[in-house]
This record gives C-alpha cells, structure tokens and sequence, in this order.
C-alpha cells in the first residue's frame, strides 16, 4: 500500500509540474516576500520530472494546473483560510523533505558521468571584468541566445567565489531541484535579507542604484542577493548613513597618533581635501631640512582620506536606492551589444537558491550516494569556508571603506568584496612601492605599517619615513581610478599587515553600470575636479600630443587651446546626448569617457588624448549618434565650439593656398602622437620610425600629481621618462629657492640603454604630468626585433661614456672591477642586458641562463640544488658560474640561482661573451686569470671562506699546528688556480713542491687500485712536499671536473718560518726528518724501523699502496679509546717523528713512544674488538706519521702470513708493560693520592672509597724550585693540591706573599666549575709535587659512586656551587662588614668565589685554625647570627675539658664581626655559637692575591686594614683580660712548697706557744692555739703530715684565710697567732724561694703567648 500511494502522489506531482511548463501558471505583477513558502514550489523542488534530454539537463518543472487560480483565490481569502493553507503547505514541505533523498540519488545516477565530464573539461574561473555578467567566453558560445544552457548556469554558479571548488554534482542537484521565477518586463523583484539568490537564467533584469536615470541591463548569468541569502543585510546597519553629520566648512581632524593615520611632522596646515595646494620650498621655516613640504604632502597624496572632510554633497539618509526589475523588451546587457534585440523580449526567469537549500541538498545526495557521499561532503563544507573568508572581507569593507562609497548598499559592497583579496605582509616587507600604479585601493585591516618617502640623503637616494598607518586606514582614492597615477610614496609593514586589495577594474566596473553609486561624493568630487582643473597641463601641451593636430603649426594649437573652454565632469553625467545633435569637439585631457546607445550598449572609451562628438569641422567620431557619459570619478575635458574651430580654419587654412588638413566627413585619428615626442630626443634621433613604434607600442603611460618626485637623486632606475604633458623641474641636491630648478622633458636614456644605474638629479612635477615611460626590457626587446639599430646606440653610449657623464653607471662584474675599460663594460651591458625577475621566479633555471654567467645588480638570490634546497646566498654585486666564460664544458650539478627578492639580474651567454672579447685581444689574458680568481672566490665562499686567508691554510693538518701570526705571514704567497677537467694536476716521480687547497670539483690519486683515494672540496694535497719530506710525487693526481684550488709552494714556506722561531721549534721533529730522511719513498722509511728491518721489500711495497701522510699537533689526539676496530678497514700508524703517549681510559699515561713505534696495530690485526687505550702528542711539538691502511695490510699479510707474528710479539710485549703500569698505579693511589685527598678542606666527610674513585684518574706534577706552578691569569683547567714541597704566592710585582705545604690546594673553585683561570702566581720554593684535580674527575666520581651507591654526592657538590655561585652575587662575606663595598666590585667577588661558608648551629663549637696550619693564616668573618668567644681555664685537672665550667668568655661577637684565627688559636680561644650562625672562611692568602690582582680593591683597602687592626687590638686586649682572670685562680707551680712551708710556720707557732705556755707569766699576753684553727695536741704537726696532700692543702687554707684580710675567728678579739705582736716570729723568715723558673715574679710579669702557654698549661695539667 506504501508503494501504490507513493506512485501515486508522484504522478499527481509531475501532472502538476507539467502542466506548469505548459504555461498554465502565471504570476502575480510582483513577486511577493512569501513565494519560497508556497505549496507548488515545495512540490515542485520535492519532484522534479526525470528526462533523458540533454537540453534541458534532465529535468523540467511545471506548476500544477490551476495554480494560478489558486493564488489569486488565496490573495482574497481571509485569514483563517490563510493560516489553514499554510498549515496544509508546511505538511507538504514536510513530506517533500522525506523524498529528497531518494529523488536526488536518481538524478545523480542519471547525470553523473555527463557532470563529471563537464567538471573536468570547464574549470571556474573569474570572469575578466567582474561578477555582473558571465565569462565573456560563455556568452561567446551562445552569443544569438538568450537564454542560458543548464550546464552552463551550473558552470556560471560555479564561477561565484562563493561556489569556487564546490562540487560539480552538487550545485548540478541544486539547480535541478529549485523552481524558476518568471518575472514580467518591469516587474521588481526584493532583495534583502530572507530573499534568495538570483541567477537570471533567461532574459534580462534592470538594475538601477541611486534614483538615478541611468539603469543597467545584465543578461543570462548574472548573481543578485548574494548578501540577503546569506542574512548579512542586518550587519550592516551601523553603518548606514545617518542625516546627522559634521557641519559642511569644518575639516577633518588633523592625523594624530593612534589613528589610522599619522604624520610625523604636521605641516603648518592640514589640507582639508584631497588635492590640496602644496607648499612651496621657498617658503618653508628654517630647520625643517628633514623632508620638503611637497614630501610631507605626498603622505596625504598617498592616502587622501587622512584629510577628508566627512560631508557629502547630498543628504543621505539610509542606503541609496536598489531597485531590480524585468527588462523591458529590445533591451540588451551592457557588455553584449552584439546581440540582436529580438531575442530579448522583455522579463526574465530567475533562479532562487537559499543557503538551507544548498546545505540541505548536498547533506541528503551525499547520504544516497553509493560511494558514501564524500564529495558532497567536502562540497558543502568548501561553500561554508568560502562564506566564512568572503563574509570576513565583507565586513572588514563595510566598515573601513564607508568613506569611499557612502550610502553604496550592502550587495554592492558584497561585489566588491568577491573580486577583492586578502593579503597578509610581513613585517619589513613593502607593502605598496612608490612610483607604482596607484589606482587600487588598498585597505589596512590589522597591522601597523609606515610611510616612507625616497629623499637624496649623503649622495644617494634613502627611503625616510614620515607618517604612520594603522588599521582601518586606505591607501589611494577613488578619484586615482582611471588616471594612471603614480603613488606618491611607499608604504612599508612594521608588523604584520593583514591586508585587503580592491582591483581598480572593479572600481570602473561599478560605476560603469552603476555611476549612481557616487551620488555620496559629489561634493569631494567636485573639489577634485576643480584642482584638477586648474593643475593640468596647458591645453597646449595636449594638443601638440595629439595625432589630431600631428600635421598642424604650433599657431594654430595655440589659437585653438587659447579659446577652448575647459570643463570638469564625475562619474555618470552625460556630456553628450544622443537626442541633441552636438557639432563641438571634446577632447580628454583626464579621465575615462564612454560611450553608449540603445541597443548597442557601452560600446567606445575615449582616454587623455582622444576626442569625440558628434560631426565637428575636424571630423568626426566613433560617438557619433551616441550618448557620451563620464566613466571614471572625476574627468577632465577641453570643448572646443563650432564658432571657435570655425575661425582658426578660416585664419589659418582659409588664405592663399593652403589646405586644411581636416575633413569633416573622415573619422578623427584618435590617440597620442608619441612617435613625435621620441623622435625630437636626441637618442632617437638617428634611428627608424618602425623602432620607435615598436617601442611605443610595449611603452606606458602615466600620471603624477603636483610635487610628487619622478626620480631620486642617486635612486636606481632602468627606465626612459618623457614627459608629454605638463611641467616638471630637476635639481640637484636641496635647492633653497626656485631658481635652482632646471626644466626636464626627458631623463634615463643611458638608463634604458644600462649605462647609468642612478638618477643624476630629483625630478618633480609642478603640474600635473603626464609621461611615456619606455622600460630597459621593453628597449632590449626592441633591438632583438631591429637588430640593425644595436649599432647606432653602442656608439651612442660610447660617446656618452667618453663624455663622462655623471649618469654613467655600468654594470661592473667582480671579475672586471677596477680594471676593464668602459667600453668592454658598456658592450657587455648592452647585449647582454639587464633582466628584472620577482621573489621565487624560475625562469633562470631553464636555458640559456643555466649554463651561462649570472650576476646580481640589486636585490638577493639564493643558489638552490636539483633537490631545491638552498645551498648558498648570493647578495647584490655577486656573480654565479663565471667559470662557464672560460669556454669549459662542466657537467650540469642541477643548481640554479632563484630569486629570493625582486632582482635585476645580467644574463651573460658565452656566445655574447666571446662576441665582445673579439675586440679586446690584449685584455683576455689577465681577464682569464681574474674569472679563475673570481672561480675561486666563489668556490671559497661555498665552504665558508675566503681566498689567501688562515683559514683555507688550515684545512691542512700540517698547517693546523702553527701559530695565526705564521699562517696570515704565508698567506699573501698563496695562488688561485682553476684546474680543467681530465687534467693532470701532478704526476709521478716529477719533482714537484706544491701544496694544493680543493676548493671545488673532483679529483682522484691514481695508485693502481680499483678504488683511488678522491681529492673534493676540503681535501688538502702534497703536505709532505712542501715541507720537504717528499722531493717527487708518489702518484698521479687527475681532475675528474672543474676543479678550484689554491697553492702553496715550498721556498715561501720555509721563508716565513725562518721568521717565526716558536712555529720552527714546533716542526722541529718534523723538520728534523726532513733533513735526515728527506726525498726518500715510504718503503725506504719503514725499512729502517726495527720493526719491519727483517720484512721483505715487496711486503713493504704492498703495505704502502695507499700510504698516507699524516700530521698532528702538540697534544693533538691519534687515536680514541672505544673505536671499533675491523680487520682489513682498520688502519695502523708508523711513528716518523716526534713523540706521542698512550693513555688510559682515565687519561692517565701508561707509555711513551718515539720514532719507529707502531701505533694501533692490534686493532688493525683485529686481536681487539675496540681501541683500549688512547694516543695523543706528548709535548709541545708536532708529530708525523705515516698511516697503513687496512686493506694494505690484509692484502700483504695474505701473501706473508710470517710477518703477522712480529706484530703479535709486540702486542705482547705491550700488554706486558701495561699489567705492570697497572701495580705501580695502584700502589701510588692508596699510599699517596687517597691520604692527600683526605686532607682537603673540600672532601672533608667523603669515604675512602669516594677518594679513590676520585684518584683513579688523577695525575701528579712535579715542579723543580723556583718554577712556576700556576700563573695568574692562566687559563686553569684543575684545582692542584700540595703532595710534597713548598710553594710561595707572588704578587704582580714579584712581592712573596706567603707560603703552602704539603696538603694545601689551589683553586677549589676550578674543580667546581664555576671558574676557569688563575687566581694566583705560586712558584716551587722546593721540589714539589702536585697532584691535579680536574672538574671532569669530580664529576665522573659523583656519577659513579650515585650509581653504585644510590648517594648524592653529585647534588652535593651541585649544591655547594650553587651557594659559591650565590655568594659572588651577593658579594659575601664582603659585604657583610662595615667597610662600604659593592657586590659588583670584581674583587669582592673574587674572594666570594674562594670563600667557605660555615652553618652553625646554636651551641655548636668551631675552633680557629693556627698560623701552622698548610694553608697558612685565616679570616673569619660572621655574616649573621649571634656568637661567643671563649678561653679554656684549669682550674681543677679532673674537670672536663670540654665541659662549660672549664671555659671562660672572651667575648661576644655579631655579625660583621672579623676574628684573626691564628691570633684566637694563640690564645686557645674558640668560637660557641648562641643563635644560628652564618659565617665564611677566608685563606690570607687568597685574600692577598685577589687585592693583588684586582685594582678595584684599592677603593677599600684601607677601611679593610683599619678593621683589621682594631679586630687585632680588640681581641688581644680581650684575651689578655680572660688569661689574667684564668691564671689568677689557677694555681701556682710551687703551691706544694707553700704549703709546706706553712705548715713548718704553723708547727713552729704551736711549738713557740706550747713552749710560752710552760714559762708563763702573770704579765705576758695569752696565746690561744684555737684562735688558729690548729688542735691542742702536741702531735698536730706529726699528724697533720700523714694527712693526704688534699687534705693538707684544705687545712692550710684555713688557716690562711684569717690571717690574709678578715678578723680572727675568736670573738674576744684576741689577735691571732701568726701576728707581728708575736716577738721573733716577724724576724724569722724561713719562707721558700717564690721566683718562676723564667726568673719573672711569681704572679707578676706579661703572660707568654703562643705555643710556650699551652705547653706550660699542659705541663701544669700534667703535674
């Protein structure tokens, strides 16, 4: 059932449909904005009638019948009918959508191999005048039609930019399923927004813009409402023009900085129009010599909207009027005049296509497509990119370019959007050049670029900038188009421009069929016209330039321009009318006018210099019977009346015999008699008319306003300038008044002829001018065409050589300069040209300029390979493959030169070069040296170098071991030579004693073998000759292609070195064996080795096949340690000459070998699988070898396999000394290298196993006394620690500044690698030995032990150069103390960089190092925190040492405090941190040298040496202070004495008392025992004795106490024992002798220092 309904409603459809074709529907008198929506078309789209016909591309569509009926039915409805019907019509949309699938896939199927073939066989292209009509090659094909085949409207949709690169098959299914519109003649239809595209496929439509009279007619082909298709209408509503507007008289503001536009330097006043008066130079202020006002004003002649005044001559209020009907019947399109009227009967047939139909019609053939659709795919989102950049350029014209077509609607823009491009213009690149065509606009969308204006600056001519451009800003006007006008200046990118071009032929397009559309400039246009009216040439000027008046006296031009009436006319008035019959004569001075007549369209342009009008007395025109219209904005024309022509043939032809050369029934000769301005120069004056036509014909024509520049003094220039029309002036340099000025009609003859690159003087108009301008390309080709003339102009050009004139400039090629007479040049310049080529053109990759000479006059090339990759640059003045003039045939290596720029570039064939040295026998010989010099050059300049330089000598190795000064001495003996292909460069056995430089081509050594060495570019030969080791060539050297090489000889080798007494003593091994051994073969060499003393000859001859010399420097490597070694590839060396040594893969020595030893030959016998050990020169001389390949060596060992065992018996005896190398290395680093690597201050908590890592590479100076160690300055490549010996500083003045022994270093920072040289000159007082620490060592020891045992020793040291990093950009410790030092100072740094900083926490104890210390005497200096100095005190010898009680303080200190440690070590004092403490560690004696080395340190040495001293003096009296209260409580070295020697007083006391006692008497004073302290026994002494020493001692002291200063323990006041009152007692004196030893008093005296009191303390503490 679904079948049957469906094959039903499609037969009521194509009922419907054709009945429709039938002409049974009519439509209404006007289109109405809903037709999209009506029922018909929806069905009509949803089914079209299949056909097999390819007229009518395979469909037709009809409206049902009745439908016509219907319409007019719905028109009288009411409302509710009208909303059922659109109801029932939006169902039938829908149902219609469902079988668009089906329905396309069948039309495709039908139609697709017939489209594709139309697809492939018609490419879309842009039509040549615009988008109004088709391609003028389809209108051609059917030119008596009206009325477009399918194919061909497909193929004109399809040439829409919006449609470029869309699918064929889609737009095909698109235009068979959308119905037809059939507009009546008159009929108007709506554009806008909602409104589809147009495609007028049948008739024609009438397009009128601007209320104005004038309509267009536009045929078959035709687009419309491309902006109201794709709803872009609304977008443009800003910017319709509004009724209010700035006020008539006021100007526009003046350009300032951040607009669009900027001048630099404003004029006094702001030109209020585009063409406004120029100032005159003779008027300027003083000190304006920058640029001249006529310059200033070429900035606003360049882009005149930066003066335009925003008013319009007309109110616009809102877009101007669009209005599109049907055309009436006979009207025919504008651009087709050849069509017969009949076949335009009035109305069109319109196309609609909406942008949801397009979509939706590829989306739904694409999913009924077999091949799943992909091209309709890629064709729908083509036309979405295509919309997207068109929509862009659209907008970005809208709203930037609203000045130059106000009120122009929206779909004019949107033309004007599709033929313009967008460009984008790097920074630096030209943006626009002056003296270019400046007709086009361009618009500034992005980007900032300035304007630069060509001034004669210092004898040449210099691009000045003197405004600016920013985005929205237009260069050019619309009053250029149609003129020809030069621009003005130059405009140059200063970021990145984003740039949108509009062709000035869509310009006059526009307003070809649209003139209306200037109905919003009249007022600026009439300004325009009225300076052009006053700054055009004299009529006088025109008409003698006519070829009107060709044949006519100068009186009579005279008379007819003295009476003409000049007049002014814009865009799309009518000067003549066909209806009115005019006899007066028109003639254009500027400007475009056409002319048109029903029926025949636009048919005729007259330009400057033609005439029209209907029948004059002069004759008449191709306008005759037609109307004449202005077609450009602005143009300029001289009418000349009936009566006036009238009278001047009367007074001038109407007399005597003359004949009037006139008649007025011919046709008036239209254009520029420009063959008489060529003919009355003088460089034309001896050659043929035919020539100067030629030239003519291939000439321009161009225009320049009123003080802009024609040439620049010293501006580069190939072109011939004549002027034909108006004033211009020349003067050199900067003329203060007018006088200075010289009329110029004519200027750039020997230019055109390439005999002057640069103008002699500025050229600039005072008038508008017009000239012809004839190229250098366009006069090449003229002699190519009259080769007859070449003769004339040579000795034209040589008489002007020979004059010498000033514009003479020839072009010099770098083999000529300087030295070719001018008549080679100019010959040369004359048949060989000057081409000019743009950025990346190919021509010069084809012949002839392949195989011929090419040299750069301006601008840059690149030399590009046959893989087009760039090879080598080639700048202005530089010439590519000259060595093909040498007549040699080289094969073709595929480069080529591509410009990289635009470049004027010289051809020159060896055919033209042969052709001009015929006449110059006597100069060919040293020409031919030069061009092999020039080969040379080039050659060199392709590897990167230059001729007779250091350079090219070092590409020897031999010559790579001396001195610069030597190889610049040599290089002036050095000779180019350009060597031909299959040509023997040397031969052998010849003596010979050159030395040969490859700088180009390809050369072999021909030694017998099927593989001869190869000699190219780099390669060096002949070493050994030019040092004498070799008298004759071993081999034959042949040149397999042009090859360019320099040479060396012998005597100018040895000459020079005789000079250089340091070069000889280096070749002195060398040159040793060159004296002993010199001229004699490889064979005869190796014969006298030990080695090979017993080999047979011919194993010697065959080992020395492919010998090779070779040459090393001092400590140049031989050998690597780890290469791969193969047997028969790997080669072996044979020591001639000097000394080298074999090391490990530490670098550490393990032999030394001399001439005859053989280097690498177990690699080479294959016995090893990789070199394990390294060869390098051992001293500061050079060596030479001799290196056996390893070919040779399998081939001789093939034939004597007994000689492989003298090889094998050396490699054993090798190994043999190198196990033994290995125990003495060991042995060396346990007992030596590791315990003085424990030592240093910068492995202070590394295992042993870290320091013997270390070791293993290290090595060991010795230094005899009085050596150097170390100099200051030199460049230091390790830290050096002391193993043995003493080593002195010394100053720059040779001052000793201190000593180091064994275990000091220098240079911790070296091994660090933060610093490279010397800190220091230190010189050997002893023999010493030195152990060397590299930072290479260091690092390979961190890696290898964090590998090994996942520690961090390499983030240590990194750390630890981090913080000496960060100290000498802080200037630490420096700066931390009061001495005003900057960071910056050179020495501060210095010492920061030998700095150690040390981190100490609170409590924690540091102890100063002594004067004894290796590395001498030391500062500390305390940059933050809080510390206390502190001395030991011996109190008790059983108290702790280290405990608090047994310390006493000094003093504290703060930061910026300096303590001298050798002075605190004296004093045993120590430094306890209180809060956490930063402080840094100072060696005097590298504080000594960096304030030696450095002379910043002078600015505070002596603040350093004032806080020096007081630090001394403060911590001295301190530490006296601390060591008076320590030994006033120590105790006494003689205390034992005392003691005893009270104890004998107290008991002879007590026995004097006890004896007292017994003799009492009533009269003599009491004695009481207590009041001693003593018991009452007779035995107290005896007891008192056998008490312990500690117990006597307690008792003493009491005892002691009383009787030293307080009152006596009795409270009766007696007096105690031991008193004066006790009689004898005080006479008796038994005390022991209390003198030191030292014989100082006993307490009294100044307290040794140094060691002396510590030991006596020890000795004490001992006791």
């Amino acid at each position: 059932s679904t079948r049957a309904a469906s094959h039903l409603w499609g037969l009521a459809v194509r009922g419907l449909l054709s009945r429709a074709a039938r002409g049974g529907f009519e439509r209404p008198p006007k289109a109405p904005r809903s037709w999209a929506r009506s029922g018909w078309l929806a069905v009509a789209a949803a089914s079209p009638r299949m056909s097999d016909s390819d007229d009518n591309d395979g469909f037709s569509a009809e409206p049902p019948p009745g439908e016509a009926d219907s319409s007019s039915h719905e028109d009288s409805e009411s409302s509710d009918d009208e909303e059922a019907m659109l109801k029932q019509q939006a169902e039938q949309e829908q149902l219609a959508r469902k079988r668009v699938s089906w329905m396309t896939a069948i039309v495709m199927v039908k139609e697709t191999n017939r489209a594709k073939k139309e697809a492939v066989e018609n490419v879309a292209q842009k039509p040549k005048m615009g988008r109004f009509a088709a391609k003028q090659e389809e209108e051609d094909e059917g030119a008596a039609l009206a009325k477009l085949k399918p194919g061909d409207l497909r193929r004109c949709l399809n040439s829409r930019p919006l449609f470029h690169g869309c699918s064929a098959d889609h737009l095909t299914a698109v235009l068979q399923q959308v119905p037809r519109l059939e507009i009546k003649p008159g009929q108007t239809v709506e554009l806008g927004d909602g409104e589809p595209l147009f495609i007028v496929e049948e008739g024609a439509v009438q397009v009128s813009i601007g209320g104005g009279s004038t309509t267009a007619v536009f045929g078959p082909g035709t687009v419309w409402n491309t902006v109201g298709m794709l709803g872009l209408c609304h977008e443009a509503e800003p910017y319709r023009p509004k009724l209010l507007q700035t006020p008539k008289d006021d100007p526009a503001p003046p350009p300032r900085k951040g607009a669009p536009y900027e001048l630099f330097e404003r004029v006094h006043r702001e030109p209020p129009a585009v063409f406004n008066d120029r100032g005159r130079r003779e008027g300027r202020p003083p000190g304006l010599d920058a640029y001249a006002a006529d310059d200033r004003m070429c900035y606003f002649n360049l882009c005149p909207n930066s003066a335009q005044r925003a008013t319009t001559s007309k109110k616009l209020d809102g877009w101007l009027d669009v209005k599109m009907s049907g055309a009436m019947p006979g009207q025919v399109p504008l651009r087709r005049p050849d069509q017969d009227p009949e076949a335009y009967p009035g109305g069109a047939t319109l196309v609609p296509i909406t942008w949801d139909e397009l979509e939706r019609v590829g989306i739904a053939a694409g999913r009924a497509a077999k091949d799943g659709g992909l091209s309709f795919k890629m064709s729908v989102h083509t036309a979405r990119e295509n919309r997207k950049k068109l929509s862009n350029i659209w907008r970005a014209i809208m709203s930037r370019c609203s000045v130059v077509f106000p009120g122009a609607p929206p779909e004019i823009m949107w033309f004007i959007s599709e033929e313009s491009q967008r460009k984008e213009v790097q920074p630096d690149d030209l943006v626009v050049s002056e003296g270019t065509n400046g007709e086009a606009l361009l618009l500034i969308d992005e980007g900032e670029a300035i304007v630069e204006k060509a001034l004669h600056v210092d004898g040449e001519a210099k691009a000045i900038a003197i405004g600016r451009l920013g985005p929205s800003a237009i260069i050019g006007d619309l009053g250029f188009v149609g003129t020809g006008m030069q621009r003005a200046a130059s405009v140059r990118a200063k970021s990145i421009v984003e740039m949108i071009t509009i062709p000035a032929h869509i310009l006059l397009e526009l307003m070809r069929h649209f003139p209306g559309i200037t109905a919003g400039l009249a007022h600026k246009l009439k300004e325009v016209g009225t300076f052009m009216q006053n700054r055009v040439p004299s009529s006088t000027h025109t008409f003698t330039a006519m070829e009107l008046f060709s044949d006519v006296g100068y009186s009579f031009i005279s008379e007819l321009a003295s009476n003409g009436e000049r007049q002014v006319h814009v865009a799309g008035q009518v000067v003549i009318d066909d209806r009115v019959d005019s006899t007066s004569l028109y003639i254009v001075e500027q400007g475009v006018f056409v002319a048109f007549s029903k029926g025949r369209g636009q048919f005729a342009e007259f330009q400057a210099g033609q005439c029209f009008g209907s029948r004059t007395l002069l004759g008449t025109s191709e306008a005759k019977g037609a109307s004449v219209q202005v077609l450009t904005p602005v143009a300029v024309c001289m009418v000349l009346r009936e009566k006036v022509l009238r009278e001047a043939l009367s007074r001038f032809f109407g007399i005597g015999n003359k004949v009037s050369p006139f008649v007025k029934d011919e046709i008036i000769p239209q254009g520029v008699s420009l063959r008489k301005c060529l003919t009355h120069l003088d460089i034309f004056s001896g050659t043929k008319v035919k020539f100067i036509e030629s030239l003519l014909s291939k000439s321009s024509k161009c225009s320049y306003m009123p003080g802009q520049t024609l040439a620049i003094e010293g501006g580069k220039d190939t072109r011939l300038v004549v002027v034909i029309g108006g004033t211009a002036t020349g003067y050199k340099g900067k003329p203060l008044v007018q006088q200075d000025e010289v009329a110029v009609n004519s200027f750039g003859e020997l230019a055109m002829m390439g005999a002057a690159h640069r103008h002699s003087m500025t050229v600039r108009a005072q008038t508008f001018c017009f000239t012809i301008e004839v190229a250098r390309e366009t006069f090449i080709a003229g002699i190519e065409e009259f080769p007859g003339e070449r003769a004339y102009f040579e000795n034209y050009a040589i008489r002007a050589i020979e004059k010498g004139g000033t514009e003479v400039s020839l072009v010099d090629w770098p083999f000529l300069r300087n030295r070719a007479p001018p008549r080679l040049l100019h010959l040369l310049d004359l048949h060989a040209g000057r081409q000019t080529y743009k950025a990346g053109d190919l021509t010069l990759k084809e012949e002839p300029a392949r195989s011929a000479a090419i040299l750069v006059i301006s601008g840059e090339a690149d030399i590009v390979n046959a893989d087009d990759e760039i090879v080598d640059e080639l700048p202005s003045g530089w010439c590519f493959n000259e060595h093909q003039l040498l007549g040699v045939k080289c094969p073709d290596d595929g480069r080529f030169v591509l410009p990289r720029t635009t470049c004027e570039v010289q051809v020159l064939t060896i055919e033209v070069w042969k052709k001009v040295m015929a006449d110059f026998p006597k100069e060919q010989d040293w020409i031919r040296k030069s061009i092999m010099r020039s080969t040379a050059e080039r050659a060199a300049r392709d590897l990167g170098m230059e001729l007779n330089t250091p350079q090219i000598l070092r590409m020897s190795q031999l010559f790579r071991t001396v001195s610069s000064e030597f190889l610049q001495a040599i290089t002036k003996y050095m000779d180019p030579a350009v060597i031909m292909p299959n040509s023997e460069l040397v031969t052998a056995g010849k003596f010979g004693d050159f030395c040969f430089f490859f700088l180009s081509g390809h050369a072999v050594v021909e030694d017998g073998t099927p593989d001869p060495l190869e000699l190219r570019a780099g390669s060096v030969y002949g070493e050994a000759s030019v040092i004498g080791l070799n008298s004759n060539y071993q081999h034959t050297v042949t040149t397999k292609t042009l090859c360019a090489v320099q040479q060396i000889r012998k005597r100018h080798v040895l000459e020079v070195l005789n000079r250089f007494e340091e070069d000889k003593n280096r070749w002195a091994p060398i040159l040793r064996e060159a004296k002993t051994q010199g001229g004699q073969p490889i064979q005869a060499k190796l014969r006298r080795i030990s080695s090979f003393a017993r080999s047979d000859l011919d194993f010697l001859e065959m080992l020395c096949v492919k010998a090779q010399d070779m040459f090393y420097g001092p400590g140049a490597t031989i050998i690597n340690i780890g290469e791969a070694c193969f047997y028969g590839q790997t080669p072996f060396l044979v020591l001639l000459a000097g000394k080298v040594v074999i090391e490990n893969e530490l670098g550490v020595m393990q032999n030394l070998l001399g001439p005859g030893e053989l280097i690498g030959e177990g690699g080479a016998l294959g016995l090893t699988a990789n070199r394990t050990s390294g060869v390098r020169v051992f001293d500061a001389r050079c060596a030479h070898c001799v290196m056996i390949t390893g070919k040779s060596l399998e081939a001789a060992l093939n034939v004597y396999a007994e000689e492989r065992d003298s090889f094998e018996e050396l490699m054993d005896a090798r190994n043999q000394k190198n196990q033994e190398f290995v125990e003495r290395r060991e042995a060396w680093m346990s007992e030596t290298a590791v315990p003085a690597l424990s030592k240093v201050a910068l492995f202070p908590k590394m295992t042993l196993e870290f320091l013997h890592v270390l070791a293993a590479p290290l090595v060991e100076n010795t230094y005899k006394a009085g050596e150097l160690v170390s100099l200051l300055g030199d460049e230091a490549e390790a830290m050096l620690v002391v193993l043995e010996g003493e080593v002195e500083g010394e100053s720059r003045h040779g001052e000793k500044m201190g000593k180091l022994f064994p275990g000091a270093c220098l240079g911790e920072s070296t091994s660090l690698g933060i610093c490279s040289w010397r800190m220091a000159t230190v010189r050997a007082v002893t023999d010493t030995r030195v152990l060397a620490i590299p930072p290479s060592a260091l690092d390979r020891a961190c890696k290898q032990m964090d590998e090994a045992t996942d520690s961090s020793n390499g983030k240590v040291f990194a750390r630890l150069r981090e913080v000496r990093q960060e100290q000498v950009a802080t200037g630490m410790p420096m700066t931390a103390l009061n001495i005003n030092v900057s960071k910056d100072c050179k020495c501060v740094q210095a010492i920061a960089l030998q700095a150690s900083r040390c981190l100490l926490k609170p409590g924690s104890m540091m102890s100063p190092l002594p004067s004894t210390d290796p590395s001498g005497c030391h500062y500390l200096i305390l940059a933050k925190g809080r510390a206390v100095l502190e001395t030991q005190r011996f109190e008790d010898s059983s108290s702790n040492a280290d405990g608090d009680s047994s310390w006493l303080q000094v003093m504290p200190i703060f930061a910026g405090f300096l303590l001298l440690e050798a002075l605190a070590s004296e004093y045993n004092i120590r430094v306890r941190a209180v809060t956490a403490c930063e402080a840094y560690r100072v060696r005097k004696f590298d504080f000594d040298a960096c304030v030696d080395a450095i002379p910043s340190a002078q600015e505070w040495l002596a603040r350093w040496e004032m806080i020096e001293g007081e630090a001394r003096e403060t911590l001295a009296f301190r530490a006296e202070s601390a060591l008076g209260v320590v030994e006033s409580v120590e105790a006494h070295h003689h205390d034992r004495d005392i003691h005893l020697w009270r104890m004998r007083k107290d008991m002879a006391v007590t026995r004097a008392s006890d004896k007292a006692a017994s003799t009492w008497r009533p009269d003599a004073p009491h004695l009481s025992v207590t009041s001693c302290g003593w018991p009452k026994t007779s035995s107290s002494a005896s007891s008192l004795l056998k008490q312990p020493l500690s117990m006597r001692f307690a008792v003493s002291v009491m005892s002691s106490t009383p009787a030293r200063g307080g009152r006596g323990a009795a409270d009766d006041g007696d007096r105690p024992a031991c008193s004066s009152y006790i009689p004898g007692l005080t006479r008796h004196r038994s005390s022991p002798d209390l003198r030191r030893k030292d014989g100082s008093g006993g307490g009294g005296g100044k307290p040794r220092r140094g060691l002396d009191r510590r030991d006596d303390a020890a000795r004490r503490h001992g006791a």
